[in-house]
């Protein structure tokens, strides 16, 4: 379960400020969502090792669960639910993605991570996952020519009527990407898109 490893140090990092204890939940491989209450140095040890995580899903129960054993999983930080989701990425693997917005035609999913610059810096890159509803994906990076962004994703909803009007102004301007990105995904989901972080499971 290595290849679990640098994405899920990210998300350990994004929870720091999570209270000790937390609401959350598990989704099985058999889709049930299980109910959990975990600490976050339970979460983060999970997060690292990728072997095995005990819960109490039950007051007065605990149960083990292994990376196998998961689909996603999410918790309430701050009133707002945060989802994750074992999904693909570019590189090879599968790890757990945030679940940026969901839709009966597409979702997308995405994670971030520290590339190493020249002379020791590095900058924050956003890697996006987009999957159709039978299974298809395409892979970008906030960091593609904004070019790649419109070519690909009117090839990849080409079977959409209108697609193309859609597209054609958008993708100037990088900082714009995810909110241009967002009308896409309402556009090919019947603006039926939903942002899955507000909404509890």
């Amino acid at each position: 379960m290595k290849q679990f490893y640098p994405l899920l140090l990210l998300l350990c990092c994004s929870i720091s400020a999570v209270a000790k204890d937390m609401e959350g939940y598990l989704v099985t491989k058999d889709n049930d969502t299980v109910r959990i209450h975990i600490s976050r140095a339970q979460l983060r040890q999970f997060m690292l090792s990728g072997v095995s995580i005990q819960v109490r899903d039950q007051p007065d129960r605990i149960a083990v669960y292994t990376v196998k054993d998961i689909n996603g999983c999410g918790y309430l930080e701050q009133g707002r639910w945060v989802h994750y989701r074992v999904k693909p990425v570019a590189k090879g693997g599968q790890y757990f993605l945030e679940l940026l917005a969901e839709g009966p035609n597409v979702s997308v999913y995405q994670y971030m991570q520290n590339i190493a610059m020249y002379g020791g810096s590095s900058v924050l890159q956003e890697f996006y996952t987009i999957e159709k509803s039978n299974g298809k994906i395409l892979y970008l990076t906030n960091y593609n020519p904004l070019p790649d962004f419109d070519k690909g994703l009117k090839e990849f909803f080409k079977e959409y009527a209108g697609i193309d009007e859609l597209i054609a102004p958008l993708f100037v301007r990088r900082g714009k990407v995810q909110e241009d990105m967002q009308q896409v995904m309402d556009f090919v989901n019947g603006k039926a898109a939903t942002a899955p972080v507000a909404v509890k499971p």
